[in-house]
């Protein structure tokens, strides 16, 4: 429940106006880009505000705006939201965070280059297209890793993670490349076999495709590798808009993530649809569909359906 929490005395005035934004976004979707664009805005500019207004909107943008900026894909926004929502909810423990990556930044330099040399000579020889970056966790995913999982700063394994992007050869084989990259790097180093997540042949619902595998460095450190092509990082970073560019004139192609936003808004319309006592009780039954994470559930005939972490059998049903 939030009533009285992030939204102060008008949570209820909140929760409404919050429903009426979905009810418009569920017809049109571009509203919602809107709204995510201007709070972006308001929070780059939080710090003219008086400290009460600051927790409220940041708690605010936590709740609602990085949970929807996530949902329909758009990471870096995403991203930045938590981080500036963290920054004013903790400035402690943000400061504390930031402070920490400054110091190890040097260390995680050196690692990255040792560890992604023996990768580009490897690439090099397949004649792959590709380029490798180096991808920092961000202070609020840090912070949430660490009150989730109960460990220190220094006890999370992928505070640095590496990110090879690839120029498929065919792009309808992007998939297979994906994996062929894999197999050429897993010579290399030494795969964890429990961590190994396929986002390739099921797509997160917002539409995010990689392989993510983790192996073990020179220095005995493990490192998670995200192996995508250049389609795949682009709708990573920049959401349906991305999808919707790679599908001009190839009508019919990359149509699972598209059809993926279209069931979620189905959903949000049948909530909507859905008379409820009042806007209170709305926020916590869409609480489930926005920000959980995601499980594959088999049906009997073996088809695959995308539900939300938590969920039980009768929801299933």
């Amino acid at each position: 429940k939030i009533s009285g929490g992030i939204f102060g005395d008008k949570a209820s005035a909140q929760a409404e106006n919050f429903k009426k934004l979905l009810l418009t976004m569920s017809d049109d979707i571009r509203v919602i880009l809107i709204k995510i664009c201007d709070r972006l805005h308001n929070m780059r500019t939080l710090e003219s505000q008086p400290a009460n207004k600051q927790y409220k909107i940041a708690g605010e943008t936590l709740y609602i705006y990085a949970p929807l900026a996530n949902r329909l894909g758009l990471n870096k926004i995403k991203t930045e939201l938590e981080d500036l929502s963290f920054r004013y909810d903790h400035p402690q423990e943000y400061a504390n965070i930031e402070h920490k990556l400054a110091d190890t930044e040097s260390q995680r330099d050196t690692l990255f280059e040792s560890f992604t040399a023996p990768i580009r000579e490897e690439l090099d020889k397949l004649g792959v297209e590709y380029k490798i970056k180096a991808r920092v966790k961000s202070p609020y995913s840090i912070w949430n890793k660490m009150q989730n999982k109960h460990v220190t700063f220094d006890e999370i394994y992928d505070i640095l993670a590496v990110r090879i992007i690839f120029t498929p050869k065919v792009r309808a084989n992007e998939v297979n490349e994906c994996f062929n990259i894999y197999v050429a790097i897993s010579k290399i180093y030494k795969s964890h076999p429990d961590r190994l997540r396929d986002w390739l042949n099921h797509p997160k619902a917002n539409g995010y495709q990689a392989l993510h595998v983790t192996l073990m460095s020179k220095q005995g450190r493990w490192i998670e590798v995200q192996i995508r092509s250049d389609r795949m990082d682009e709708v990573a970073e920049k959401g349906f808009a991305a999808h919707w560019k790679y599908k001009e004139g190839n009508e019919g192609e990359y149509t699972e993530d598209e059809n993926e936003l279209n069931d979620w808004l189905s959903t949000i319309k049948e909530i909507l649809d859905d008379p409820q006592p009042d806007a209170m009780d709305f926020l916590d039954a869409i609480k489930l569909n926005l920000y959980a994470s995601e499980i594959f559930v088999f049906t009997p005939k073996g088809e695959i359906k995308t539900m939300p972490a938590g969920c039980t059998a009768l929801d299933f049903a």
